[in-house]
């Protein structure tokens, strides 16, 4: 009996272990987890000490108001998240409490120095050896994970636009006009045309067609385009057509797709405190392994194949007159950097495959967006896009359908100016501009600024000025073509640097492929407008923009519904 009930006592305090054990979550647990969870959670508040302690004195020295910050030691991760998903509120609310004066703004990787509009005309007299606009586009874009760096040492690319490509815009004219009407969804319309007129069309005519605006209509037009003027229509054609074997990729595919990259990359990865973590997580991204393939496809498939072929051409034609070798030149980027090339540096393929790249993106994301934005607000307001129409067609009747680079820069297209004008006010994007770091300390309306410090400006505070523009927060498509605004409008032209619209930035960083984005959109405008039509689904008045960070942007997975229009002239360039 005694050793009954010790071996049913010893059975019951096992019975309370196990039942201790269970309830202790801890037990459960691996110690190597556990141990390795520890040294994580340590690792993490040794930085945030650290972070606060070694942060640089003097930072605010006068003691200007910090936005997008709770309180003086609150983690830069919580400013990050904040500053990507409400960056337009945030900065609204800055510029309204800030009144004109200067302030700063937390957006979680950096602390910036925001100047008012009224320093503009001062900080773009500085040069690149006070500020440098470069420095802070790489840190904007994370160049240490989307490729970018490079672009930090070298500005060749900016000048070359400058002073060749775009000068010589209309030697491209002809392949740029032919590669933007076959190259997006009015080479359909051609096509469906022809068939047409063969007794060969299917398709009922006048039928609304639903379509994805950014990716079927407007960024295969605008990643063509740009890949021509950057490339040369060679390269473009290169493994286009019957001759195209299995495998091959044209430049323009890939050109395209690193573009999506690219942004995915830099977008996302904002979002991840230090570079330690960035450097880890990034690879977890399926876009980071396109990207890498894409810059690495970019550079031996294309780029240092036709930087090869160039340099022996130049070395064949040594010997030739200078007749001979200016008849077979092309007018491209990549082309002008190999023959303008002075140093090693400038000619290495590797450096011109980063340069290069740098422009496609660019230019291919803020062209793409802009005009599917303009799509998208004259299709919410019938009654400019009507008179749009009527001045594009009147224009073609005067022209005799002669189009040339003229005629999209000389004037005559005043409307369609007004309201691409506007749509890039509304929609502005970046929401700061002019962003810099210092390299000098220098002092700037009055406030001393410290080497290494970020500066920008707010470009909402310029363009949702009402001293500026009446009701600035409604689209009104032809405001700048009023009768007391024509004058104005026209010494002022859509890719003229325009410190009341900052759509091309400012001073010396302003955009320097701007005339050619101009007239690569007005090529498209002029002809989509005139044989297309546009309508929202499920009857929207609009379509909202997408935003992250200080980027607004057409929202990829917007679609709308299209169809040829029953009056169309039928311009074709």
């Amino acid at each position: 009996m005694d050793t009954f009930s010790q071996s049913q006592s010893q059975s019951q305090s096992q019975s309370e272990s196990t039942t201790k054990n269970n309830n202790n979550p801890s037990s459960s647990i691996p110690p190597f987890l556990l141990l390795a969870g520890t040294v994580i959670i340590g690792f993490l508040f040794a930085y945030y000490i650290l972070s606060h302690l070694t942060r640089r004195k003097g930072r605010n020295d006068h003691q200007l108001p910090v936005y997008n910050r709770l309180f003086p030691f609150e983690p830069s991760f919580f400013a990050r998240l904040r500053w990507s998903t409400g960056a337009l509120g945030i900065l609204d609310d800055a510029d309204k409490k800030s009144a004109g004066k200067p302030y700063k703004l937390s957006r979680g990787d950096k602390t910036l120095t925001v100047l008012p509009t009224t320093l503009l005309p001062e900080i773009n007299r500085l040069g690149s050896d006070v500020l440098d606009a470069r420095r802070s586009h790489s840190h904007a874009f994370v160049s240490h994970l989307t490729g970018l760096e490079r672009t930090v040492d070298a500005n060749y690319q900016s000048r070359i636009l400058q002073r060749r490509v775009s000068p010589g815009l209309q030697d491209l004219y002809g392949d740029l006009t032919e590669c933007i009407s076959r190259s997006s969804i009015l080479g359909e319309v051609d096509q469906n045309e022809d068939e047409d007129e063969k007794g060969e069309g299917k398709e009922e005519k006048g039928e609304w067609k639903e379509v994805n605006l950014l990716g079927k209509v407007v960024a295969p037009c605008f990643a063509a385009s740009m890949s021509l003027v950057l490339f040369g229509v060679e390269m473009v054609k290169m493994n286009k057509g019957e001759g195209k074997k299995k495998g091959e990729r044209r430049v323009v595919e890939c050109v395209s797709e690193l573009t999506e990259a690219l942004f995915a990359v830099a977008l996302t990865m904002r979002l991840i405190p230090t570079k330690f973590l960035q450097r880890i997580l990034v690879w977890f991204l399926p876009a980071k392994w396109t990207l890498n393939n894409r810059w690495r496809e970019l550079e031996k498939d294309f780029i240092t194949p036709e930087v090869r072929r160039q340099q022996q051409q130049q070395q064949q034609q040594s010997t030739t007159t200078t007749k001979e070798k200016g008849s077979s030149s092309s007018s491209d980027l990549l082309s002008w950097m190999i023959r303008d090339a002075t140093t090693p540096f400038e000619s290495d393929p590797s450096i011109l495959t980063t340069l290069c790249g740098s422009v496609a993106t660019a230019s291919i994301f803020s062209t793409a967006n802009l005009i599917c934005h303009l799509i998208s607000d004259l299709t919410s307001h019938p009654e400019v896009l009507s008179e749009v129409v009527a001045e594009i067609r009147d224009r073609h009747k005067e022209l005799n359908g002669r189009w040339d680079v003229a005629a999209f820069t000389s004037g005559g297209l005043d409307k369609l100016e007004s309201a691409m004008k506007e749509t890039a006010r509304i929609a502005s994007s970046p929401l700061i501009v002019c962003s810099r770091v210092v390299k000098k300390d220098v002092v700037l309306g009055g406030l001393p600024l410290k080497r290494g410090e970020f500066i920008t400006v707010s470009g909402r505070q310029r363009t949702m000025d009402p001293e500026l523009f009446n009701e600035p927060h409604l689209y009104k498509g032809l405001r700048f073509c009023a009768p007391d605004q024509i004058d104005k409008h026209r010494a002022r032209s859509f890719s003229s640097v325009d410190l009341d619209l900052l759509t091309w930035g400012a001073g010396r960083a302003a955009c320097p492929g701007r005339v050619i984005a101009d007239v690569a959109a007005k090529i498209f405008l002029v002809q989509l407008l005139d044989r297309y039509e546009f309508a929202f689904l499920d009857g929207k008045k609009g379509l909202e923009p997408g935003m992250l960070h200080e980027f607004v942007f057409f929202n990829p997975d917007n679609k709308m519904l299209i169809r040829p229009r029953k009056d169309a002239v039928g311009i074709r360039l």
